[in-house]
């Protein structure tokens, strides 16, 4: 980190890992090795769901969901965790998953093949975050190099410490027209997916391929205006009512909260003001705040 990082981006991600494990119960475990099958099951499912839920926000299409694709990695995964050959590092937050890295091994190299986060953590850059675990595993483990894999993502470009190409190599028999002209055919193909790619088509591609899924997205109306700036809450006669469930919307309301003033998301109390159904009051343990809402609060209870 000294050599990637300076001074103030080091300072900036060591401030982002203290705050989230200030604010939540973290805990970080890599799946290698001995793993019950039902456990397996389970943390693949959490998996599918946080990448549906990342993507679903992104509007992009991801073809690790394709079900027969997906059916592929949960069955060939499994044997080769099994074996040390594959991992699946999952973050948690008390028992549930917020950050799932399907892994693959060999002698002393980390492949990071799918990766993904639960958005709902992002104030607190979960991915970053998630990634100084990982390094941090690796380097207790005894590995030397983790290998974000092929793709472009900006993580990679913050991160990497060395960058390399992925290449495609033909091999065909010169004396052979069907073969040369196959492999001409390919070399175009492969040459016009890269052009493809640089001119940022695949990106357009995902949009409208995700537009035209028929699957509804998980984050559809799940967003929640609300005023930017939280209040001290100091009318003491105004009647409050305890929200003992509420629903995704107000999450990310919670952990800004969480984030700025430092509480602990167990000791974090949520309330509506019967005179303003507008007025959310999250009360912590040394902090009580109020933000105003453009919607009804009794609208965003509901888990």
């Amino acid at each position: 980190m000294k050599e990637q990082f300076g001074k103030s981006s080091r300072y900036k991600l060591k401030k982002y890992r203290k705050k989230l494990e200030q604010s939540f119960d973290i805990n970080v475990k890599m799946y290698t090795g001995n793993m019950d099958k039902s456990e397996y099951d389970h943390i693949f499912d959490c998996f599918r769901e946080l990448l549906e839920k990342r993507f679903s926000d992104k509007k992009e299409y991801n073809n690790n969901l394709d079900a027969q694709e997906w059916s592929f990695y949960k069955e060939v995964v499994y044997p080769m965790l099994l074996n040390q050959q594959a991992g699946l590092f999952v973050l948690f937050d008390d028992k549930k998953p917020i950050a799932v890295t399907l892994n693959y091994f060999s002698k002393d190299v980390i492949f990071d093949a799918i990766t993904v986060f639960d958005i709902d953590y992002f104030k607190f850059h979960l991915g970053s975050v998630n990634i100084m675990y990982l390094i941090d595993w690796g380097i207790t483990n005894g590995f030397s190099i983790l290998d974000f894999s092929k793709g472009y993502f900006d993580y990679k470009t913050r991160w990497c410490t060395k960058k390399y190409d992925f290449e495609y190599h033909l091999v065909y028999d010169k004396s052979s027209i069907k073969s040369t002209t196959v492999a001409i055919l390919l070399k175009k193909y492969f040459l016009l997916k890269q052009y493809l790619r640089e001119k940022d088509i695949n990106k357009l591609k995902n949009r409208i391929h995700f537009l035209f899924s028929k699957k509804e997205p998980q984050t559809k109306n799940l967003s929640l205006n609300y005023s930017t700036k939280f209040e001290e809450f100091e009318d003491k006669e105004l009647e409050l009512e305890y929200i003992p469930e509420y629903g995704p919307k107000i999450n990310k309301i919670v952990f800004e909260f969480l984030y700025l003033f430092g509480e602990r998301s167990k000791e974090v109390k949520l309330f509506r003001v019967l005179e303003d159904d507008n007025l959310l009051v999250l009360k912590g343990k040394n902090n009580t705040k109020m933000i105003a809402l453009n919607e009804k609060v009794e609208n965003i209870m509901k888990p």
